[in-house]
Formats: C-alpha cells, sequence, structure tokens
C-alpha cells in the first residue's frame, strides 16, 4: 500500500537550535512520506543563512524552505507555507511548532480520524510537556465569558489509548488537517499577529458543523512559547488584545460578549 504523504508546516523566528532539533525528529516517522516546508519569519540574518545551510547539509528534496522579508506573525508566516504546500499538491498537512519534538507515531492516529470523519476539520495528538510525561493538553475549551480557553487534561500522565477527545480547539503546537478544509473555512486568521489566531480557525469549523478532535493514540513533546519568552512583554500584550478581539469577532450573545470584554479591559489593567 502507498503510504500517505504529509506536509509539516514548520515556522522559525531566531530559534535555530529548537527548529533542528524539530525537523531532525521527524526522521523517526516511516509510517506516512513526510515533506517539510520551512518557513524562516525574517530571523536575523546570521540565523536564517545557518538554517538554510542546514537545509542544504539535509540534502533532502523534502524540504523546502522560504525566506520572509519580514516577521509576518504566526498566522501569515504559518499561511505561507500552507499556500506551498498546496502549491505542491499536498493532501494532508500538520501545523507543527519549531520547538515541538515528534516521534514515529505522532500522526497515525490523528491521520485516521481524519479519513474516517469527514466532519473533522482538525485532529491533533496529545501535547506533553518536554521533560515529562505529563500532558500539556488534549485540546481545550472556550470560555466565553472569562475569555479564557483552559486545557483539557493539563498535569495528568499519559497513557496511550484509543480514546478520542472532542475539544473546542487543536493547539497549534501540532494540529492536522486535510487540504480540503481550506476551501470551506479559509486560511489561518490573520489579523492576530499571535496568539488566540488557532482558537478562531478551529471555532470558525465548528460554527460550520465540522468537530475538532485529541487522539490519545500519539503524542508529541513541546517546549512552549520558547520563541515568544525572549521578548518581554509581548507574551502578555498579544495575549490581552487578542482575546478582546477574539470575542468581538466570535461570540454572538451580546450581553455576554459585552461583559467578557469588560472583565478583560479590567483584568488587563490590573495588571498594568
Amino acid at each position: 500500500m502507498k503510504k500517505k504523504t504529509i506536509y509539516a508546516i514548520i515556522l522559525n523566528y531566531n530559534n535555530y537550535d529548537d527548529t533542528v532539533n524539530c525537523i531532525n525528529s521527524f526522521d523517526e516517522i516511516t509510517a506516512c512520506d513526510i515533506r517539510i516546508v520551512l518557513v524562516d519569519n525574517a530571523a536575523e540574518k546570521d540565523g536564517a543563512d545557518k538554517l538554510e545551510a542546514f537545509v542544504a547539509g539535509k540534502g533532502s528534496s523534502r524540504i523546502t524552505f522560504i525566506r520572509n522579508n519580514e516577521n509576518l506573525g504566526y498566522a501569515t508566516g504559518n499561511n505561507t507555507g500552507i499556500k506551498e504546500a498546496l502549491k505542491q499538491g499536498a493532501e494532508y498537512l500538520a501545523i507543527v511548532n519549531n520547538d515541538v519534538i515528534v516521534n514515529a507515531d505522532s500522526f497515525t492516529s490523528s491521520m485516521n480520524l481524519l479519513d474516517e470523519d469527514e466532519r473533522i476539520a482538525f485532529a491533533g495528538p496529545a501535547i506533553l510537556e518536554y521533560k515529562t510525561d505529563k500532558i500539556q493538553y488534549t485540546g481545550g475549551i472556550i470560555n466565553y465569558l472569562t475569555l479564557m480557553t483552559p486545557h483539557l487534561n493539563e498535569g495528568e500522565e499519559y497513557q496511550k489509548s484509543d480514546k478520542t477527545i472532542e475539544c473546542d480547539y487543536v493547539g497549534g503546537a501540532c494540529m492536522l488537517f486535510k487540504a480540503g478544509i481550506i476551501d470551506k473555512i479559509g486560511l489561518i486568521p490573520e489579523d492576530y499577529f499571535l496568539f488566540w489566531e488557532e482558537t478562531e480557525w478551529c471555532a470558525k469549523a465548528r460554527q460550520m458543523g465540522f468537530k475538532c478532535v485529541c487522539t490519545l493514540g500519539g503524542y508529541v513533546k513541546h517546549k512552549g512559547s520558547a520563541t515568544i519568552k525572549k521578548i518581554k512583554g509581548l507574551e502578555s500584550y498579544y495575549f490581552e488584545r487578542n482575546r478582546i478581539m477574539f470575542s468581538m469577532r466570535n461570540d454572538h450573545n451580546i450581553p455576554r460578549k459585552i461583559c467578557a470584554i469588560v472583565r478583560a479591559f479590567m483584568e488587563a489593567f490590573a495588571k498594568g
């Protein structure tokens, strides 16, 4: 039987070591044919040159390297990779954060779910802490009143199983989908720059009747916000701004929306 081909979109921004480790980990996957679209989001020149040299050194036609001229943010950067993958004829795609380590079984269960149920828009493996077997999240839920997105099963010990968890959103650290869903819901919303964009993407899919699921049949290890934490204050700014924007764009319950936005502003001011 011919192996399925999956295109992994990896976005880099001044994080050479993690990106290299992420790409190298894909060598463990043999159940499907892996193609990688690596998008450098205007990293420092030396870093980008070093990364391009690494790709050349791999000597593999399986990796496409794209250098953006400016930092376009998470959504636009990943959309650049998605468009390239689609141009190359991709049927299955995965967005994978560059601080993620995959293994041989990371994608198999998610791919099977996408094939078994056409109502699934996004599927993903369990996301584990980088140094332990504890779960970071198995998808999450959206609380439209508090404008928080709690992680499901956070802190629990991971145990591989056939269990499938339906959720409001699949975390952007590792999410898989079929090319056809882009025709129905569009690309990742680009107005956020950083944070909440994959949450809105999943919310839009669910509003159109699709499902988002996480499977315990596979996992990846994730360091978590390795790039954004290097820039003091940036993480808090985009999170606070974007949770308000998410509510304005996606909550159709007007009284709840007003309460949520007022509450979010008060919390933001309290943080200074």
